[in-house]
C-alpha cells in the first residue's frame, strides 16, 4: 500500500484521466491538470485545518467510507465533472465534502483557480467538483478504506500535514508527476498533453481559499449539510484567513447593506447625477463625489498606487432588509460599474461586504460574504470576465464609526469596491 496521501494521487490523476477531463471541459491536458492540483491543493490544506474538531473528522471519514464501497463510482467521469447529479456515491461524497469545508465559499475558490490556471469559471467548477471525490479516494486507501474512522484520519492528517499543508506547492507538481514519467514514446500523443502539467504546476501557487463565496453548486444537496458545515468553515476561517484588509475611509461610508437582524438604513436622498465621462468615449449618470467618480479618478490618476488599503463605498448600492438579494434601485450602480470596467479593460476590483456588530458575528460573517458575492455576481453576468471581479466578507470587522449608536452602526453596514489593477 502506498505510504501516503500524495502517492496514492499520483497512481490517480494520470495521463489518461487528464486526456479524459480536458476535452470535456474544453481545456487542453496542461491547463486541466493545472486547474485540478489547485484543486487538490484547496482540499487538502482545507481538511489539515480541520483536524482538531472530531465531529468534522467523523463525518469526512464516513464520505471517504463511502466512496471506498463504490470504488466504481470514480469512473464515472461525467457524474463527476457535473457535481450535480448523485449518480454514484463518489458524486454524493465529493458533493458532501465540498460543502462541509467550504460551504458559501465555494464560488471564490471556483474564480481564484480559474484566475490562476487561465480558464474559465465554469471549467475550473467541474474540476473543483472531480477533486473532491479524488481526495476522499486516496485518503479512503490510504487507510484501507470502508472503516475509516475519525480518530484515524485526524492522525493521518497530523503525520502527513508538512506534506500535505507547508509543502501544497510542491506537493501539487508532485501529484503530476506520473504525467511526465509516462512521456514516453510508446505513449507520446497522451504524454505531450500532459507533460507541461508538471511545469505549470510548479511555476504557480496554489489559490488560497477565500472565505466569501456561493455559487450555488450544492442547492440540491443542503438538505444533506450538518453543523459540520459551519463549524468546519469556522475552524478554516481562524487558521486559514488572508490577510486582514483595512475597511473603506469613513468619507465614504453609505447606507449599506444591514447585519443580520439589524434592519438596513434609510436610503439617503437622491444625489444630483451629472454625467462623467469614461475612456474611449462613453457616459455614465453618477453623482460628482459619488462611488463612480471616485473609481474613475482613481483609476485616471497615474499617481494614485494600488494597495488594499484603498476602499469606495456604494452610495446607491442595498439589498433587501436581513436578505442577500440586491434592490432594483441598485441596478443603476451596478450598471455604471459594468461600464466603468468596459471602458478600462485592464482594471481588476474586489467586493466587501461589512455588517455592524449587531447580532451573531458568525451569521454576520456569513450575510457579509453572499452579499459582496452577489454584487461580484452581477457584474460577471453583465459581461465582465469573472478573473477581473472578487469578493470577501469581512462581518463586523473593519469598523468606520461607532456600534453604539444607531448612525455609527448605519455607516458600517456597506458595501465597498477596491481598485486591485488597472
Amino acid at each position: 500500500m502506498s505510504t501516503s496521501v500524495i502517492e496514492i494521487l499520483k497512481g490517480l490523476v494520470t495521463p489518461s484521466l487528464l486526456n479524459s477531463v480536458g476535452p470535456a471541459i474544453g481545456l487542453s491536458g496542461d491547463i486541466a491538470g493545472r486547474g485540478l492540483n489547485d484543486m487538490i491543493g484547496q482540499y487538502l490544506g482545507a481538511l489539515v485545518h480541520q483536524t482538531g474538531d472530531r465531529d468534522a473528522m467523523s463525518n469526512i471519514a464516513d464520505m471517504a467510507n463511502s466512496v471506498a464501497r463504490d470504488s466504481s463510482g470514480l469512473n464515472d467521469l461525467k457524474g463527476l465533472l457535473a457535481g450535480g447529479i448523485p449518480s454514484t456515491m463518489a458524486v454524493l461524497a465529493g458533493n458532501r465534502l465540498m460543502g462541509s469545508l467550504f460551504g458559501v465559499w465555494q464560488a471564490s475558490v471556483v474564480h481564484k483557480v480559474a484566475a490562476a490556471a487561465g480558464m474559465k469559471p465554469e471549467a475550473s467548477s467541474s474540476l473543483f467538483n472531480l477533486a473532491a471525490p479524488l481526495v476522499l479516494s486516496a485518503i479512503a486507501k490510504r487507510l484501507g478504506g470502508g472503516a475509516l474512522t475519525g480518530a484515524a484520519l485526524a492522525a493521518l492528517l497530523g503525520q502527513e500535514k508538512g506534506a500535505l499543508l507547508g509543502g501544497l506547492g510542491s506537493a501539487a507538481a508532485a501529484v503530476m508527476s506520473p504525467v511526465k514519467a509516462a512521456a514516453t514514446a510508446a505513449a507520446a500523443p497522451a504524454a505531450r498533453a500532459a507533460a507541461p502539467v508538471v511545469a505549470a504546476a510548479a511555476a504557480a501557487p496554489v489559490a488560497t481559499a477565500y472565505a466569501g463565496r456561493d455559487n450555488g453548486l450544492f442547492t440540491s444537496f443542503l438538505w444533506l449539510l450538518v453543523p459540520l458545515a459551519f463549524i468546519g468553515w469556522l475552524a478554516w476561517q481562524k487558521l486559514h484567513e488572508p490577510p486582514a484588509e483595512p475597511p473603506a475611509p469613513a468619507a465614504a461610508a453609505q447606507p449599506a447593506p444591514a447585519a443580520t437582524a439589524a434592519p438596513q438604513a434609510a436610503a439617503a436622498p437622491a444625489p444630483t447625477l451629472a454625467r462623467i465621462a469614461l475612456a474611449g468615449g462613453p457616459q455614465i449618470e453618477a453623482a460628482s463625489d459619488g462611488v463612480e467618480t471616485k473609481i474613475v479618478n482613481f483609476i485616471n490618476d497615474a499617481n494614485a498606487a494600488i494597495d488594499k488599503q484603498t476602499w469606495f463605498n456604494f452610495d446607491r448600492l442595498t439589498f433587501e432588509t436581513g436578505a442577500t438579494s440586491l434592490t432594483s434601485e441598485s441596478k443603476a450602480q451596478i450598471d455604471n460599474m459594468v461600464a466603468i470596467l468596459n471602458a478600462y479593460p485592464a482594471v481588476k476590483i474586489k467586493i466587501g461586504g461589512y455588517t455592524d456588530n449587531t447580532g451573531d458575528a458568525q451569521a454576520n460573517l456569513e450575510l457579509s460574504g453572499k452579499r459582496a458575492v452577489k454584487v461580484m455576481e452581477a457584474i460577471v453576468a453583465a459581461g465582465i470576465a469573472a478573473d477581473r471581479v472578487e469578493a470577501e466578507g469581512y462581518g463586523d470587522q473593519f469598523q468606520i464609526a461607532d456600534n453604539t449608536t444607531e448612525e455609527g452602526r448605519a455607516k458600517n453596514r456597506r458595501t465597498a469596491v477596491s481598485v486591485r489593477a488597472k
